[in-house]
């Protein structure tokens, strides 16, 4: 798998690149800080190594998971929203799609 980095595009918002084991080696996930915690806007997919991963993003901003206060999620594919209920399960943090992506969702979880 690729390494995985964080890059802060701008004061506070921070692009985090996590590894995935296929032709495209990573997804880019984005981390607003706020006073509380943080938001994020995608997390990644659900596979081995990559809450790892993204635990290892985090502490190099001084953050934990279980600080993030919002995930939205961008589009339903593995890569963008795996991570997403792992991460609520440990923040209690909302989770915000677009309804037709929820509709998918359930759809799948049937």
């Amino acid at each position: 798998m690729s390494s995985t980095t964080i890059k802060e595009m701008a004061n506070g918002i921070f692009m985090a690149r996590l590894p995935m084991p296929f032709r495209m080696s990573h997804v880019n996930v984005f981390i607003f800080i706020e006073e509380d915690g943080f938001t994020m806007i995608d997390t990644g997919p659900n596979l081995p190594g990559v809450m790892d991963a993204l635990e290892e993003v985090l502490a190099r901003i001084g953050r934990k998971v279980e600080e993030c206060r919002r995930i939205f999620i961008t589009h339903f594919h593995m890569d963008h929203c795996g991570l997403a209920a792992l991460v609520r399960e440990r923040s209690d943090a909302p989770i915000s799609l677009s309804e037709i992506d929820a509709q998918k969702i359930r759809a799948f979880s049937i």
